[in-house]
């Protein structure tokens, strides 16, 4: 099984909260071909934001959150086209790049909220 993680690139400054915009980079093998950002809050899944499209390996996309809500932690869910999901609960407000990576094979699983989210690259 291959595994993927999260890593972010966050900005300096608390003050950029109404901003809700990050870049996400595909650094894995495989298309993602679902991307999902709720707010924590919610119940369910909000709407497919990659709108049918496929985000390719090493395909970039900047997405802006304008849902109306003053939430910045929102979980993510991404599919990938070999059916690997990846969750996680990122901090939109200052997450500036969010970065997909393969990892190796032979490592763990890791549950949610244990991917190292908030790592400098």
């Amino acid at each position: 099984m291959r595994l993927i993680a999260l890593a972010l690139i966050l900005l300096p400054t608390a003050a950029l909260a109404d901003l809700r915009k990050f870049t996400l980079v595909n650094h894995t093998a495989v298309n993602m071909t679902e991307l999902y950002a709720s707010p924590t809050v919610a119940d369910s899944w909000e709407e497919d934001i990659l709108n049918g499209e496929d985000l390719t390996p090493m395909g970039i996309q900047t997405f802006t959150i304008k849902d109306g809500r003053d939430h910045c932690a929102y979980d993510i869910r991404a599919v990938f086209a070999d059916e690997e999901v990846l969750l996680d609960t990122v901090d939109v407000c200052h997450a500036e790049v969010l970065e997909m990576l393969e990892e190796d094979e032979g490592e763990d699983p890791q549950e949610k909220g244990d991917i190292p989210v908030g790592q400098a690259l």
